[in-house]
């Protein structure tokens, strides 16, 4: 073997040791950011399974008739914790149950829990723009379309559940009150779709709105009588790959009174 072989065959091992190396890192804080963010995952299910153990109790009454609202929530206790929340948010075929805060802004919560601890995982919040009595014509929720099926993770499956032709409602206990509403609408948000609108109670546009966003619907749903008295809810998993969020919207059907 000549010297300008062995200078080539000693690059070729050179490079294929870095190339090797590199796989090594790459891999290694690949591994890291999962074993990370998992992590996070189960520190926020840690505190909200916390919080349900302390604040929510469930009505047995619910389990077998969807007339009943699905728990009954302290808020006493829960604005102990932080004064931002406002609500409690039951989607019983997705077994979603969560409380839901209003922040200054949409960006505080978005990466914090309802402590307000740091969390990817985050928590579900209405649009700070949104009244949090849930009495405009559209209320906005948001919440992470968690990997792990928490928070919105699985609000993409609510149609597939074999109870929802039976259960198709959510429900939303703020003080006072409980809340169902009934969902008309399931689709990915489009941009330019005018989803995330916002209304007075005098506003006609949003009856048109509200027929667009239930025309719009992925899945065929009865369609509703709106009328400018009629209150909405969208819910809206944030997704970080791109896509467009997965929405669900319902309007209220029934209030009982606590």
């Amino acid at each position: 073997m000549n010297e300008r072989s062995r200078k080539e065959k000693r690059k070729t091992s050179v490079f294929r040791a870095v190339f090797i190396a590199f796989i090594a890192v790459a891999l290694l804080i690949a591994g890291f950011r999962v074993i990370h963010t998992y992590s996070m995952y189960r520190e926020a299910r840690t505190e909200y399974d916390s919080l349900r153990n302390e604040a929510v109790k469930v009505n047995e009454k619910a389990l077998f008739d969807s007339s009943y609202p699905p728990v009954s929530v302290d808020f006493d206790r829960l604005k102990e914790k932080n004064p931002d929340i406002r609500a409690w948010v039951c989607i019983a075929p997705i077994e979603t149950s969560y409380p839901v805060v209003r922040g200054r802004d949409n960006f505080y919560y978005r990466n914090r829990t309802f402590m307000e601890k740091e969390n990817s995982a985050g928590c579900i919040y209405i649009d700070y723009r949104s009244d949090s009595g849930f009495n405009d014509p559209n209320t906005v929720i948001y919440g992470a379309a968690v990997k792990n099926g928490s928070m919105f993770g699985s609000l993409h499956k609510i149609s597939k559940d074999h109870t929802f032709s039976t259960d198709p409602y959510i429900w939303v206990m703020v003080p006072g009150k409980s809340m169902r509403y009934r969902i008309f609408s399931i689709h990915e948000d489009v941009r330019g779709s005018g989803v995330y609108s916002f209304f007075n109670g005098k506003d006609s546009g949003f009856v048109q709105y509200a027929q667009k966003m239930a025309s719009e619907s992925d899945i065929p749903l009865d369609i509703p009588e709106f009328s400018k008295s009629s209150r909405v809810i969208t819910l809206s998993a944030e997704t970080s790959e791109g896509r467009g969020n997965y929405v669900v919207q319902a309007v209220l059907d029934k209030t009982v009174e606590s």
